[in-house]
């Protein structure tokens, strides 16, 4: 018995059961009071979208690949037959199922206007549906717990049934008008529909993008179409200030100015039939000179010669054009332009971050990014392995010397930072060198990587990138349009700036393959459910299903391209059936797969590298931190105390040793100007407590704030125990800094090079604050990466600051012991390798 759910109901939820629940009436053509759908719309449709109905489209679908692989296979019949002999429970299932058939017959459009006065409001039109409203009501009286009555009310000759969304001024209403049902939802929306209907306000009809799009019959048979007026929003909306922290006063104007984005128009998609083909066509209108994120869509075009050559037999492909050095420059614009509505010193923060990012690269990513050129493009080659192993990236080069050297580079930077993990082994192959990547821990992953005159060739096996070599040199073939790709492509444009060829054979091969099996188990899984009476039988049987070559034979390989046009871009799409080349087919899998394979092959090398560059300059830091403490020592005779002397506060109130050290890490000026009788968060220090120090952050830290104050990554070490930073200079468990005591080098008996004084934690805390958030002991296991006292992000374990001024990486799974003697200064302590 199947089981019926309690819910309440809002106005939305009506509206939308409204939308799908329109049956029990007479499916009736077109009488003479019917209007066209687009004069029930308003003329300010910031969204809109129309389906046409099979009415109007089945001719031109049976013309279709896609019909006669479906349909006329008898495919789609025993899918259908088996859906309609299946039990059913579902309350007024055949009603609804009418109201879906109608809908796909006779379509529906939406539309939604920006309104009068900022008040937005949706109107859907099911077209043809008389005789809906008398159901919707009655759908609606099986509904528990309405949150509101549903009312009915007259409005110029009409009566409406409506009702409030609860505690809001949005509205929903429902009724026939002139042939078709109409739902309005929104503020004031079913004054604003009947204005529209009555011809008081402009429809659709009058609209520019209605008279540029569907005043004249395109050269297909349009099944749907849509689009996004996002510059009538503009001019509704781009007054309208933003809210922002800093309290800036900045127009939604201004922030699509900085970003490019000022210059979208619109944006408008169809899709519906061309002769035996599925055709769709996307457009991005512009207006203006673009700019900033825009123009990274304005690439240069390309054709089919400017692509490298592909295998024989190519069955998938994906090129493209893009300019990675202008998109370098036009982000770092934007984050420019942004830059001015955010804090003060945002664009200070951006440039750190770059200069940071630069450090640990070895050089700025626009000199790696200036040596590639813009053709781009994947593929996969069946000749060289099986699951897409034989796939490649191949992207132009305009300075291959200048790129294998920054090749050269990022490869010994992680080698010798990935301890043997990463591994490149050179060969030579046809007059070019070829980098294998090696993994050591996963040796089955052989990624190769070559840079010829003219191309940067990647492969996740060295045969993809050999084989490519082959091709350049013209001693292997390469594929050539076949018939059926060359008819698909005649229908295109000759220049583009992306492409994508799929041929969908495969796919359904595939499928099909698997099909029997499938249905096996899906009967299986529902006998096994007990969810069916003991006596069911799945209705779909493996006999039912058409052999492979009855519904692949129909197809034809799909072609995808996108242009760029005086006004904006412009995509085509004609396929025959969507294609999934990764399902199946003697190639494996597709060019997407392969480039995500390959990235992610790629990445960890990279991240390797980029982490070591970070340690590196966490490791910097310390040793200028070292250096200060020596300065100190040689000036007061002493390292700085762990918080600067203050009987009347507590360690916790008071400035920390970092303070005391600022003269020694070039920030003299910050010390000049912090009170040394008052508390680090006084009025006195407040301001200068909120400074970020770049020394005191590691570059893997995710904040250098914490509650608004400048952070640290590097504490004092304070010896053992929870006492620890209390305890004497002579007690065997003290550490190099205690809150009220002085450590003199002599102190240090244990030697300075066998004894801990700085650590990296990764629980920063403000810098100028005194007591555990600049000084801890160990007082919980495990002393590295466990408890609240040391650690980083590195993987493994974190470094520390020796009394000699060295630094040391020390490793999380460090003997207990050992961690402790290395963090008393007289402990007495024999010590080993460490």
């Amino acid at each position: 018995m199947a089981l019926r759910k309690r819910t309440r109901m809002t106005g939305l939820s009506i509206a939308a059961l409204a939308a799908v629940s329109i049956a029990g009436w007479t499916y009736a053509q077109r009488g003479p009071d019917s209007v066209a759908p687009e004069k029930l719309l308003p003329a300010r449709s910031i969204i809109y979208g129309k389906s046409n109905g099979s009415l109007l489209t089945e001719k031109a679908f049976k013309e279709t690949a896609s019909y006669r692989a479906l349909y006329e296979s008898g495919l789609m019949k025993a899918i259908e037959d088996a859906f309609d002999s299946m039990p059913n429970e579902i309350p007024n299932a055949d009603q609804i199922e009418d109201a879906m058939r109608h809908v796909e017959k006779n379509g529906m459009s939406i539309a939604i206007s920006d309104g009068m006065g900022m008040q937005p409001w949706g109107i859907i039109v099911v077209h043809e549906a008389v005789g809906g409203v008398d159901f919707i009501k009655e759908m609606l009286k099986q509904v528990p717990d309405l949150p509101a009555e549903i009312q009915e009310v007259n409005r110029n000759g009409r009566t409406i049934s409506m009702t409030m969304i609860p505690k809001t001024p949005v509205e929903v209403g429902f009724w026939e008008e002139q042939g078709h049902l109409v739902i309005a939802v929104g503020i004031d929306a079913i004054r604003s529909a009947i204005a529209v209907a009555d011809g008081d306000q402009p429809n659709l009809t009058s609209s520019p993008l209605y008279k540029k799009y569907l005043a004249e019959d395109p050269d297909f048979t349009v099944k749907s179409i849509g689009w996004f007026d996002f510059g009538s929003l503009q001019k509704m909306y781009g007054q309208m200030p933003v809210p922002l922290p800093n309290r800036q006063q900045v127009t939604i104007d201004e922030i699509l100015d900085a970003t490019g984005l000022d210059t979208l128009d619109h944006v408008a998609a169809f899709s519906g039939y061309k002769g035996e083909a599925n055709w769709t066509e996307q457009i991005v209108s512009t207006s203006g000179k673009t700019t900033g994120l825009m123009d990274l869509l304005m690439q240069e075009s390309i054709t089919f010669e400017d692509l490298p050559p592909v295998p024989v037999g190519q069955s998938s492909l994906i090129a493209s054009s893009f300019d990675w050095a202008k998109a370098y420059d036009t982000l770092w614009s934007v984050v420019e332009n942004l830059s001015q509505y955010g804090p003060p010193d945002a664009l200070d923060d951006v440039d750190e971050f770059l200069s940071d990012f630069e450090r640990e690269l070895g050089f700025q990513p626009i000199e790696l990014l200036s040596t590639l050129g813009n053709v781009h493009c994947v593929y996969t080659d069946k000749h060289q392995g099986m699951f897409g192993l034989g796939g490649a990236v191949v992207i132009s080069v305009k300075d291959a010397d200048r790129l294998r050297n920054l090749l050269g580079r990022i490869y010994e930077t992680a080698e010798a930072e990935s301890r043997g993990d990463f591994l490149v082994q050179n060969v030579e192959k046809h007059g070019r060198t070829v980098d294998l990547l090696r993994f050591p821990d996963a040796p089955f992953l052989s990624p190769a990587i070559c840079v010829d005159d003219d191309w940067l060739i990647m492969g996740l096996v060295p045969q993809a990138v050999e084989g490519c070599l082959m091709r350049l040199d013209g001693t292997l073939p390469s594929w050539k349009p076949t018939d059926a790709y060359a008819a698909a492509l005649a229908e295109m444009p000759k220049e583009f700036t992306s492409i994508t060829i799929v041929d969908p054979t495969q796919t359904y091969e595939f499928l099909l393959g698997f099909a029997p099996m499938l249905v096996g188990g899906l009967e299986l899984a529902m006998k096994e459910s007990r969810s069916f009476p003991e006596d069911f039988e799945f209705p779909l049987s493996p006999a039912d299903l058409p052999p492979n070559e009855v519904v692949t034979s129909h197809l034809f390989p799909n072609v995808m391209m996108t242009t760029v046009e005086e006004d904006g871009l412009h995509s085509y799409a004609r396929q025959s059936m969507p294609g999934i080349p990764f399902l199946g087919g003697s190639d494996g899998t597709t060019m997407v797969a392969t480039s995500a394979v390959l990235v992610a092959l790629l990445l960890p090398a990279v991240q390797q590298a980029r982490e070591a560059a970070r340690r590196t300059q966490s490791k910097n830091n310390l040793k200028q931190l070292g250096l200060a403490l020596h300065n100190y020592h040689d000036v007061y005779r002493h390292l700085p105390q762990g918080t600067v002397p203050n009987d009347d506060l507590e360690p916790e109130d008071r400035l920390s040793w970092i303070v005391s050290v600022l003269p020694f890490i070039e920030e003299a000026a910050l010390f000049n100007q912090f009170d040394m009788k008052s508390g680090w968060e006084s009025e006195k220090n407040v301001r200068n407590a909120e400074m970020v120090i770049p020394a005191l952050n590691h570059p893997s830290d995710p904040v250098n704030r914490v509650n608004g104050y400048g952070a640290t990554s590097y504490v004092g070490v304070a010896g053992v125990g929870p006492k620890g930073p209390t305890l004497p200079v002579n007690d065997p468990k003290a550490g190099m800094f205690g809150y009220n005591r002085q450590t003199r080098f002599r102190d240090v008996t244990d030697g300075l090079s066998n004894t801990l004084a700085i650590g990296e934690t990764n629980d920063p805390q403000p810098w100028a604050a005194g007591g555990k958030g600049t000084i801890r002991p160990l007082d919980k296991q495990p002393y590295i990466n466990g408890g609240n006292a040391f650690g980083s992000n590195s993987v493994g374990g974190a470094q520390f600051l020796l009394g000699d001024g060295s630094v040391r990486f020390i490793s999380e799974n460090i003997d207990p012991g050992v961690m402790e003697a290395l963090s008393t200064i007289r402990g007495g302590e024999r010590l080993g390798e460490f």
